[in-house]
Order: C-alpha cells, then sequence, then structure tokens
C-alpha cells in the first residue's frame, strides 16, 4: 500500500477538512442547510437520527484534529520497522480520506432539506463502500515479485513495495502460516511484512536492516533459484 506524501499529510488533509467545515458552516448560515442535521439513516434511506449543525462541525473538527495529529506523529516520529511505516501510513491515510469523504458525501446530500424530508443519502453511501471492496480485494491478491535494480512487490499489478535492490542481503524459501501473522492478506509480525493469501510456501527477503518481506508462492522454491541466481 503505497503511502501519502509528507506535503499531502501535513498540509493538504488538514486544508481539506478545514474546507468541509467552513463550507458546511457558511451553507448553514444560509440555511441551505438542516439544523439539525441527519446523522444516521435507516434501511430505508430515511434520515432517523439527528444532531445540531454547530455540534455536528465540532465533533467534525476536533475528530479529525485528533486523527490528523495522529497522522503527523506518524509522519514524523521515527520507527524502527521500516517497513511498517509506509503500510502504517498508507491504511490511516485512506482511512482519512474514506472518512472525509463521507462526511462531506452525508452533509452535502442534505442541502436544500429539512429534518421532516425522507433522505436517500443512505443509499448514496453505499457507493462510498466501492473502495473499500477493492482495497479488500486488492490485498487478498497474489503477490508478484520481481528482482533488479529495485525489489517490487506487486498486488494484482499494483506497485505496493519498492525497495533498492542492494538492501537485499539474502534469499531464502520458507513456509507461512496464517496463525504466525494474525490471519491472511498483507501482514506484519516478528520484523517479517508478509504476503499470505493463504498458508504454504513462501521466498523470503532478508534486509540489510534486519526485517524481511515474505511472499507466498506455490512455486517458491523454483522462484527462489531463480531470484538467488541475480
Amino acid at each position: 500500500m503505497m503511502p501519502f506524501s509528507r506535503l499531502t499529510i501535513l498540509f493538504i488533509f488538514p486544508i481539506a477538512t478545514a474546507a468541509l467545515v467552513l463550507a458546511a458552516s457558511i451553507l448553514g448560515s444560509q440555511g441551505l442547510l438542516p439544523d439539525p442535521v441527519a446523522i444516521h439513516w435507516g434501511v430505508t434511506g430515511e434520515a432517523d437520527g439527528f444532531m445540531s449543525l454547530g455540534s455536528y462541525l465540532g465533533l467534525i473538527g476536533v475528530g479529525f484534529a485528533f486523527f490528523w495529529a495522529g497522522l503527523v506523529a506518524l509522519e514524523l516520529v521515527p520507527m524502527r520497522a521500516r517497513l511498517l511505516r509506509p503500510l502504517l501510513k498508507g491504511f490511516a491515510g485512506y482511512l482519512y480520506v474514506f472518512i472525509l469523504a463521507l462526511m462531506a458525501l452525508t452533509t452535502f446530500l442534505q442541502i436544500g432539506g429539512d429534518r421532516n424530508q425522507p433522505s436517500n443519502v443512505g443509499l448514496w453511501i453505499l457507493l462510498i463502500f466501492i473502495p473499500v471492496g477493492f482495497l479488500i480485494w486488492l490485498l487478498l491478491g497474489t503477490a508478484k515479485v520481481s528482482l533488479g535494480e529495485f525489489l517490487e512487490v506487486r498486488l494484482r499489478g499494483v506497485k505496493v513495495i519498492s525497495i533498492p535492490g542492494k538492501e537485499v542481503t539474502g534469499i531464502k524459501v520458507s513456509d507461512l502460516k496464517g496463525k504466525d501473522f494474525g490471519g491472511w492478506g498483507l501482514r506484519y509480525a516478528s520484523k517479517t511484512l508478509a504476503f499470505i493469501p493463504n498458508s504454504g510456501p513462501a521466498v523470503v527477503f532478508e534486509l540489510s536492516w534486519g526485517e524481511k518481506i515474505a511472499i507466498r508462492s506455490d512455486d517458491a522454491v523454483d522462484l527462489g533459484k531463480t531470484l538467488n541466481k541475480k
């Protein structure tokens, strides 16, 4: 999972959040957003939970401020786990964007409405979960690895890891078990970043700073021999 850039985390995220809160405040002051605003919808799409607009926007501001502070700490505070940092940054960054988009969608679809007017926001909200399904589908894919000037790992054609080839100090074949990593998918445990859609043989790359990358493959033995020749 490719992480967001430092510029995006430090500046674009808070600016986007502030823009959402400011725009909603302006719309509310002009009577274009209902007050109280709907915050929950039933299965029919009709609003059944409400909060005052001021409290709602305040909650968004405070909640995202804490979330952003965590992202900043993740970006700036040193970590020994060099493979884990981009993984956490990528997941947290996508989660930030997902929640922000969700808040924007549910807020702006209420423009011109009132609390007594049935809303189909609950139906529109299903569209926002398409990226979630894509991400799950991506992370459960079988990893493809190549080693040259860079060690690159791709999931369904999407590059998720790129490390200079000179950092690879050893290649071996081992067995991966989901229980050792807390499940299947993209996992991190015991200083090892594992691509493990299921249990079985894997190629393990040992890196110069002590961490490892494990790639589950039915052809692990042949793949390991081929890569060792490079």
